[in-house]
């Protein structure tokens, strides 16, 4: 796609990689003010030309889906660039602001409210924002139920509903929310990580671990967003090794503090006891309302929180 004031290009190809050669092809030049009408025809074509027998399925979806107003979808986009930078701290301010104008431009947008948990999520577990935790997750549990009112069908929306149940510690709703996104596309990278986490609830490790590498696997591009939660994993299966290996390239990337509180854990483990007490030093220094095991405990992640709390014992953090 490209776009020049109000005017947009969108180019379409279908090329066989096997014989490396161009099938078919075509480009639309319409007005913005078109671009919905546009979206439909380019989906109607390419699933005519794919499968002639699609062709009427998505005729039906595509009359019954209701049209967005271009300018929600462009500030939808915005924040959505913005949130993919990845620095929830510094641009968490500049995100809302494009997401609560979208919701006032299209108040039934799904994918913005899909955004908007996406958010909050990030902030709930954010250490500079615990003064609004409770508040986020009531916010999160509103839009997500609003995002899954608006698109039942929705893998996303649905995978936010399922993560609501689990802030509530409602893990059986957190399952069964989990396993209905994926029904509804297997092949869907959020809902395979979705699902995989609500296993580790059960104590399942093996198998949440083989649906996150799925959804790496299907999803390569967004594979950071993934990959953050197999430290989790790896502590929750007592395999020090792995466990250290993913700390340390969080570590590398981010530099947040819970991976200095995590490393000094995992070092006791390890047995190297001089290593897990600077790394818990440097936690400590910037986690500066945890002073003992007791205050730790608060704040671990619930499935690894004994193995945690173990390596923490050893490493020198108060009783």
């Amino acid at each position: 796609m490209r776009k020049s004031a109000n005017k947009v290009r969108i180019s379409a190809q279908l090329l066989s990689v096997r014989e490396d050669k161009q099938i078919w092809s075509k480009r639309w030049d319409r007005s913005l003010e078109d671009i919905f009408e546009v979206q439909d025809e380019v989906s109607m074509d390419v699933a005519g030309l794919i499968s002639p027998v699609l062709k009427g399925q998505e005729h039906i979806k595509l009359v019954s889906k209701s049209k967005r107003n271009f300018s929600a979808w462009d500030e939808y986009l915005q924040g959505l660039s913005l949130y993919n930078k990845g620095d929830f701290v510094t641009l968490s301010g500049q995100i809302l602001f494009h997401i609560k104008k979208s919701i006032r431009l299209d108040a039934n947008f799904c994918d913005v409210y899909v955004l908007y948990c996406n958010l909050l999520e990030n902030l709930i577990h954010s250490h500079e924002h615990q003064n609004s935790r409770t508040e986020n997750e009531r916010l999160f549990h509103q839009m997500s139920q609003k995002a899954v009112d608006i698109d039942p069908e929705n893998p996303d929306a649905v995978s936010a509903l399922s993560l609501s149940f689990n802030i509530k510690k409602d893990f059986d709703r957190r399952f069964e929310f989990a396993e209905k996104a994926l029904q509804l596309n297997p092949n869907h990278p959020r809902a395979n990580f979705s699902y995989g986490k609500a296993l580790a609830n059960f104590g399942k490790f093996e198998e949440c671990l083989e649906y996150v590498q799925k959804a790496i696997k299907l999803d390569p591009f967004s594979k950071v967003s993934y990959e953050v939660f197999l430290p989790v994993i790896y502590v929750a299966l007592r395999n020090w090794d792995n466990a250290l290996y993913w700390i340390e390239t969080f570590e590398a990337r981010t530099s947040h503090s819970r991976y200095f509180g995590w490393k000094a854990a995992v070092l006791a483990h390890l047995g190297k006891i001089d290593l897990a007490r600077s790394s818990l030093k440097k936690f400590l220094r910037e986690r500066l309302e945890i002073k003992t095991l007791s205050d730790y405990e608060k704040v671990a992640p619930q499935i690894m929180k004994e193995a945690l709390l173990e390596g923490l014992k050893v490493a020198g953090l108060p009783e």
